[in-house]
């Protein structure tokens, strides 16, 4: 082996070994800020528009496109530093619950798992980088136990590796603590190209509880399927962006008051609370 060869089999062997061996997908995804006030007449328009035939704007593009409707719950508790470092980057570390109440013997319901969501610097801005972690079996009555997040992965290497990202983010592992709990009622158009998953159209009412005071959003969120958009070439991705560039100027056509806005939806909670409660974050970073 000559000494260049040697060096870059080093150096990939040694970034597999700090940092794991799971490839980050990539989150492309046009948020909107709904008015609270809307939320049903958006939905309306949503679930209706999309799925018809005669109407669907992207029908008339290619016959191949076809959607359903779907609704399901999320509970997502975040996590973070004394310091709330993933707030002020924007990004997140999340423990997620799905829940699909109008069909409960589907496999996603009661499905949990641990993400990573980053900001991607000098990508577009619609544009995150996102880990998943599989928890254990018994992930939620671990969390109710007060576990921590790391001991809710499941297998010690996703583990180890959930802790060497959370490292290359200059984040301690053994300070990070739940700061606050999203619930959402999420229902979704699903989007699919010749049989296969293409996009969701997701229309989010969030909420979430702290100290005395409750808060409440609504969000849309139009999002290209991961894999498919993270193993895609650049043409591929940039005609899949397309496709949801169409979506977002039919819904802000027909809904003028909408206002596109990529903040997360960790940061735009933490900020209702912030304008309702002085020194808000400062006080559940340090105090919980």
């Amino acid at each position: 082996m000559n000494p260049i060869t040697r060096i870059v089999f080093v150096g990939i062997f040694f970034c597999k070994l700090t940092l794991g061996s799971q490839l980050p997908r990539i989150e492309s995804e046009h948020k909107l800020t709904v008015p609270v006030h809307k939320t049903e007449a958006v939905w309306k328009y949503l679930s209706e528009r999309f799925t018809s035939i005669e109407n669907n704007p992207l029908v008339k593009i290619d016959k191949g496109f076809s959607a359903r409707v779907s609704e399901e719950y999320f509970v997502d508790t975040y996590y973070d530093s004394p310091g709330l470092q993933m707030l002020d980057r924007q990004s997140g570390i999340r423990f997620r619950r799905r829940f699909i109440p109008d069909n409960p013997s589907d496999t996603k319901h009661g499905r949990a798992l641990v993400q990573i969501k980053l900001n991607r610097k000098g990508d577009k801005v619609e544009n995150r980088t996102e880990y998943k972690f599989d928890t254990v079996e018994n992930s939620i009555a671990a969390f109710k136990a007060g576990y921590g997040i790391g001991m809710l992965i499941e297998g010690e290497k996703n583990q180890m590796e959930f802790f060497n990202r959370l490292n290359a983010l200059e984040i301690i592992p053994s300070q990070l603590k739940a700061v606050i709990t999203l619930e959402q009622k999420r229902r979704r158009v699903y989007i699919s190209k010749d049989g296969t998953s293409f996009a969701t159209i997701t229309l989010d009412e969030v909420s979430a509880k702290r100290f005395f005071k409750k808060v409440n959003l609504t969000e849309i969120e139009l999002e290209l399927n991961e894999i498919a958009y993270t193993d895609s070439d650049i043409n591929q991705r940039n005609r899949m962006e397309h496709i949801n560039k169409i979506l977002k100027t039919d819904i802000l056509d027909a809904f003028p008051e909408i206002k596109v806005d990529q903040t997360p939806k960790y940061n735009k909670v933490m900020a209702l609370f912030e304008d309702s409660i002085p020194l808000f974050n400062f006080l559940i970073g340090y105090f919980g």
